[in-house]
């Protein structure tokens, strides 16, 4: 009995220590608490006795808390819950109640017993770890809105370690125009590995098998054999042991500045060749007025058959001299535009009858596919000029023979003018080099004729396009503003 008792005391004592005991009498006034109790709420046990709890609330319960409270005790049964208190000296604190009643003869609450475990650690963890959960969800939606933004406007490609594509963004088949099916699973088939040479791709390889980021511009084809430009950033993916198993890439599309670089890089040189030009005319007019002369003089003198064929083509050549200074000179002083109103059907009918002697020698036919009186304003001599070039060109394109397709119709505010050809067309290579200074597919061109047309065309506010036919040989559209 004696043990027994000892027990329970021990009981009693370490329940002390730990629990937050109270006893309230039948008007929920306070009439005992232990020494943890004060030692907790930091009140003296004779500011405490003949109170009520109410005190040591933060704020004062709600009814419908007293009201959950009362529906449970007033039938003798035990209530718990988590309560914020206010310490003495104005500090918060947290505890677990659980408030058994014991009833009096009369059926109702004689006497509350509350027991209260102190859980502020507990809780201060619980407010820290929600804080810490909010800030994870509110960077997880701030990194899925940087990862949409990137997904929106950047071209996004990862690769196994055996360089198969794993995943592609909506981006990349929409500039590729491959549906993402034919993508993945694949090896990567947008690279333009005619431009891209072995050793360059060998060198890409190499900075991400060292591990180490590649960034640089990489030139594309779509589906459909379009180039367009990424400009690139590819990241090797290791894992525990230091090998690459995914690489990510990430680019964004820089087609138009590729092509505006282009157009400086034209400038540039169009600007260099006008100062050229300046020169090239200063040395050469003088000195070639002069051979001209001279050489006309000793064609009318010569009697004998041999020299003058021999004179003859030396005039022919220093004609081409001329003929090629006088390209200069234009690109170098372009002259003023002096519009007014003109028939294009007339004018290109004009440059048909000055070609017919070259035409009839080549067996080149003339056909009209589509004619209308056209009338705008334009400056006529220039686009004589750009008229009988590109014919010319289509009829040196057809040394066997053929036919010249003509067209000219207005849609809207644009006039169009078709000449097409139906010669062996020009190689892709080839086509897109076309315009550029000095670059020729002629023997004997020097390049200056169609960047002459591009230039007279641009003046006019208009277009100058080539392309190859389907069905062979080759198309040139003039493309002009309506103006009447």
């Amino acid at each position: 009995m004696i043990s027994a008792m000892n027990d329970v005391i021990q009981i009693m004592t370490a329940l002390d220590q730990h629990l937050l005991v109270s006893i309230s009498d039948r008007d929920c006034r306070i009439i005992y608490v232990n020494e943890r109790f004060c030692e907790v709420s930091k009140y003296d046990k004779d500011e405490i006795i003949g109170r009520t709890h109410d005190f040591l609330r933060r704020t004062p319960p709600s009814d419908a808390l007293r009201a959950s409270v009362w529906e449970k005790v007033s039938k003798g049964r035990t209530w718990e819950g988590e309560l914020e208190l206010v310490a003495k000296d104005h500090t918060l604190y947290w505890v677990h109640a659980t408030i058994v009643p014991f009833l009096g003869e009369d059926g109702l609450p004689e006497r509350y017993i509350t027991f209260r475990t102190d859980i502020t650690k507990r809780k201060l963890k619980e407010d820290e770890l929600l804080n810490t959960h909010q800030h994870l969800n509110q960077t997880l939606s701030e990194l899925n809105t940087v990862k949409d933004a990137i997904a929106e406007s950047s071209f996004i490609v990862i690769f196994n370690e055996s360089g198969k594509v794993q995943y592609v963004n909506d981006l990349v088949c929409e500039l590729s125009h491959y549906e993402r099916n034919e993508l993945l699973g694949e090896t990567y088939r947008l690279l333009d590995f005619t431009y891209h040479r072995r050793c360059s791709i060998q060198t890409i390889l190499s900075v991400l098998n060292k591990g180490e980021v590649w960034r640089g511009e990489l030139k594309h084809k779509d589906k459909f054999g379009h180039e367009f430009w990424i400009h690139g950033t590819i990241i090797p993916c290791k894992n525990e042991a230091g090998t690459c198993y995914r690489y990510v890439g990430i680019g964004n599309n820089i087609t138009e500045l590729k092509h505006s670089e282009g157009l400086l890089l034209r400038s540039e040189k169009l600007s260099a060749l006008g100062e050229l030009a300046a020169g090239i005319a200063h040395e050469i007019r003088n000195p070639l007025t002069t051979l001209k002369g001279f050489t006309s003089l000793l064609l009318e003198n010569e009697k004998e058959a041999d020299k003058k064929l021999y004179i003859h083509l030396l005039k022919e050549e220093i004609n081409r001299i001329d003929q090629t200074v006088n390209e200069l000179m234009s690109l170098a002083k372009p002259k003023p535009l002096t519009l007014k109103k003109s028939n294009l059907h007339e004018l290109m009918q004009q440059v048909w009858l000055f070609l017919q002697p070259e035409l009839l020698l080549h067996a080149i036919e003339i056909e009209w596919k589509k004619s209308t009186t056209v009338v705008t304003d334009c400056e006529e001599n220039q686009i004589k000029q750009v008229l009988i070039n590109v014919m010319k060109n289509a009829i040196e394109a057809m040394n066997r023979g053929g036919t010249i397709y003509l067209s000219l119709y207005q849609e809207e505010d644009q006039i169009f003018i078709h000449v097409e050809d139906n010669g062996p067309g020009i190689p892709e290579e080839h086509l897109r080099m076309l315009g550029n200074p000095f670059y020729t597919t002629k023997t004997n061109g020097n390049g200056l004729g169609l960047l002459m047309c591009n230039n007279i065309m641009k003046n006019h506010f208009g277009r100058f396009e080539i392309k190859n036919r389907e069905e062979g040989g080759t198309v040139v559209t003039l493309v002009l503003p309506y103006r009447p």
